[in-house]
């Protein structure tokens, strides 16, 4: 079976890294499964929220250098992952199984859903929390209780998917 890595992009994020995915992608083969990917504007920053269609984990890249965003996006990933306590091999593994991308359009209106909330989020977090990183704010909202996820939050449901995927 081929690993595979699935980016789920809104058709704005589409527009911006210049594809236009045919048909219905695949479902990914990594423990995280599908990410989903739109860009967040506010006046001082630009930057692409992905959140993963399992957990609800969240990453943020730069929004600029659009040909480099799914590298960049991978490493945003090892760095949460290490931040959530995942251990070394674990990362290691979902790093291997996220090599191959592909591009596909949403097709989860909750997934959206709950991204919309953490821009709501992310948004009071720039202006009181001027000073994380990009990992520091993706862990702050790791801690967000998801409704249509039983009000787990996603750190522990990320912690969960890595324990029981040994």
């Amino acid at each position: 079976m081929t690993v595979l890595l699935i980016l789920r992009c809104t058709e704005r994020l589409q527009r911006k890294l210049g594809i236009w995915p045919a048909g219905n992608a695949p479902a990914s083969t990594t423990v995280l499964g599908d990410w989903y990917g739109n860009i967040f504007n506010t006046r001082s920053v630009r930057l692409v929220m992905f959140v993963s269609d399992r957990s609800r984990l969240s990453v943020l890249v730069a929004g600029r250098d659009f040909g480099t965003l799914a590298p960049r996006f991978q490493l945003a990933v090892v760095e949460v992952l290490k931040g959530l306590g995942i251990p070394r091999m674990a990362i290691e593994n979902e790093q291997q199984s996220m090599r191959d991308v592909a591009f596909g359009s949403t097709r989860s209106r909750s997934v959206l859903a709950t991204m919309s909330d953490y821009f709501k989020n992310l948004r009071w977090s720039l202006e009181v929390k001027p000073h994380f990183t990009l990992a520091e704010y993706a862990l702050d909202l790791s801690e967000t209780p998801v409704g249509p996820l039983n009000y787990a939050t996603p750190g522990d449901l990320t912690r969960k998917l890595f324990s029981s995927a040994k």
